[in-house]
């Protein structure tokens, strides 16, 4: 249930990362901080970060705040009013009243071909390195991530995926890629 709220606060506060609001002449390569955070390290309050170049969104209960990068270690979150600062080796963003610890998961394999609602003249390939994702369909490549272990995040559309290891689905709002063609 908390997964499927935090999906549901990721959809709401889209339009936060598709419009960034960076610091000015940030010039350094600013690090991959997307996915699932626990706050004081508790599995029990995942917190997340949808993560669009500089551009921010984090999630936190019911809690939603758009932000962005102010150096390659540092984070605002503006309706939170509030800084953070990433540890060197990226584990923990320290806020003024929490931490937040990256959550470490094994990640789904789901590199290779699928097919849009089963058609197999829709190929995408799947080329994936730990959460990164790249998705050709032949005419356009699409980056994205894993955020979750079933959640993906689609950059260039700001599209949300679920992938499903039991069907062997990947669905993005009423279109399904299917592992094998046919229906």
């Amino acid at each position: 249930m908390r997964i499927f709220t935090g999906i549901i606060l990721i959809v709401a506060v889209l339009a936060a990362c598709s419009s960034p609001k960076t610091a000015k002449n940030i010039k350094e390569k600013m690090p991959d901080i997307a996915g699932t955070w626990f706050q004081n390290g508790d599995s029990m309050t995942a917190c997340y970060i949808v993560q669009n170049k500089e551009s921010l969104v984090f999630l936190s209960g019911n809690q939603t705040s758009a932000g962005h990068f102010k150096s390659s270690y540092e984070v605002f979150a503006k309706d939170w009013n509030a800084n953070a600062i990433l540890s060197a080796d990226g584990s923990t963003l320290s806020w003024a009243d929490r931490k937040w610890i990256k959550g470490t998961f094994r990640y789904p394999n789901i590199a290779g071909v699928w097919y849009e609602d089963g058609d197999a003249n829709k190929q995408i390939t799947i080329m994936q390195k730990q959460t990164k994702l790249v998705m050709d369909n032949g005419s356009q490549k699409l980056n994205g991530y894993f955020y979750t272990t079933n959640g993906i995040y689609s950059l260039e559309n700001n599209n949300y995926g679920t992938y499903s290891p039991n069907k062997n689905t990947i669905t993005w709002g009423s279109k399904v890629w299917m592992r094998t063609p046919g229906k």
